[in-house]
């Protein structure tokens, strides 16, 4: 699963980038390997933005005192 700004490496050209990850991993962990970008298609990198707003309040949710 690729997410992000690497989603677009998927949707360029999958097939060459699954050949590309077969060539370079063990045989056994290459034959049925799949890549497929996230499904949160146009919105990801704004999805990803907000969370990185919020990276703090998520980690500790209790109000400043």
């Amino acid at each position: 699963m690729l997410g992000g700004f690497l989603s677009v490496l998927a949707e360029l050209d999958n097939d060459a980038l699954v050949q590309a990850v077969r060539a370079r991993a063990m045989p056994a962990c290459g034959e049925d390997v799949r890549i497929l970008p996230a499904e949160l298609a146009e919105h990801r990198l704004l999805i990803g933005a907000a969370e990185s707003v919020f990276a703090e309040v998520l980690a500790n949710p209790a109000p400043a005192a």
